[in-house]
């Protein structure tokens, strides 16, 4: 009998210092869990959208030169590449043939006047028929349509230049005999030159809603060089292979580079929506964007307390990475862009950088 009790007292104790074993556990930690999200400030979006095409560039006004008349070239000593201004003589005919016939021509008509004055004087003092001053006048009315006709003529052995420009090609030598509208030379403008760039057509949709903000042609060669263009026309006939439309944008080359017909360049277009209630829109990422069953919202982050809040939003329809609300934000405030779904309100967060 005492042997069992003394085994039931050192089971009982057994148990005891096992129970106090057991009660010396690792304490539960106590320390809060920081969340990483990504930062993204909320501000206004231009909506700017910047396209760029290969340029080819040509001269704006091309102009090939001749004569309305023939005849022999008297004078004529230009050379390629030299600059001419406008109204500078280009080349002058022979005129000795073209000032007979006008000066011929001059004599008759001072003399049919003179005597047209003189029927009409007749007329008045009842001396002759009414139909013999209308005959009188006829006869001056077509001397003087003759006259006009040798005086353009005349004035046509001289050749001027319709513009500043620069020689570019030419087709004759001096002494030579030439027919009329035989080219004699190509001239080009100096400054004045076009970039003609093939849009494509998915480009030119969305043109009607959108205003070109600038266009700027720059240079593989002279990557510092930067020249406004302005918009001069379209071609509204698609190319049937490319689908692109061609479009011309004029601008000025500049005094201290060379810039010439037959350059490839490169025109950027930026365009901006005409919408400027769309144009100044507040954009969000769309990672940004959270939904419960009721709303849609986006957490606020105090970067005081480092904490976030719910507010709800209200937004565009729309595609992309970025959403445009139509409330719900001031320029400024902070928003989780990323790990929403893990977030509750008043949560301790700190900001997640990509290392």
């Amino acid at each position: 009998m005492i042997s069992n009790k003394n085994n039931i007292v050192y089971l009982l104790l057994f148990v005891f210092l096992l129970s106090a074993c057991g009660g010396k556990g690792e304490p539960q930690s106590t320390e809060i869990v920081i969340r990483p999200v990504k930062f993204h400030t909320v501000s206004r979006s231009t909506m700017n959208v910047v396209s760029s095409y290969p340029a080819t560039i040509t001269a704006a006004n091309t102009t090939e030169l001749s004569f309305q008349v023939g005849g022999k070239v008297i004078e004529f000593d230009l050379t390629e590449s030299e600059s001419v201004s406008a109204g500078q003589m280009i080349a002058r005919l022979d005129d000795q043939d073209y000032r007979n016939q006008f000066n011929a021509l001059k004599a008759q008509y001072d003399n049919a006047l003179s005597e047209y004055n003189r029927s009409e004087s007749l007329f008045a003092q009842q001396a002759i028929a009414k139909n013999v001053v209308e005959q009188r006048k006829s006869q001056k009315d077509v001397l003087k349509a003759q006259l006009d006709v040798a005086e353009k003529a005349l004035n046509d052995t001289v050749l001027k230049a319709p513009y500043s420009g620069t020689v570019s090609t030419i087709n004759i030598e001096n002494f030579q005999n030439i027919q009329p509208l035989q080219s004699i030379i190509t001239i080009i403008s100096e400054t004045a030159l076009e970039a003609n760039v093939n849009i494509p057509a998915s480009d030119l949709s969305d043109a009607p809603n959108n205003d070109i903000l600038e266009a700027i042609i720059s240079f593989e060669v002279a990557p510092e060089l930067m020249i406004p263009a302005t918009f001069k026309e379209i071609d509204l006939t698609a190319d049937q292979q490319t689908q692109t439309y061609k479009a011309k944008f004029q601008f000025e080359a500049p005094n201290d580079s060379l810039i010439l017909p037959g350059m490839n360049g490169t025109l950027s277009i930026t365009t901006v929506n005409k919408d400027q209630s769309e144009a100044q829109a507040i954009q969000i990422p769309v990672s940004a964007v959270q939904s419960d069953a009721n709303q849609q919202f986006v957490w606020i982050i105090d970067q005081t307390t480092m904490t976030v809040h719910k507010r709800p939003i209200e937004v565009k329809a729309g595609v992309g990475s970025m959403i445009t609300l139509k409330s719900g934000l001031e320029i400024g405030e902070t928003v989780a862009a990323a790990g929403g779904a893990y977030l509750a309100e008043n949560m301790k967060i700190k900001e997640w950088v990509n290392q």
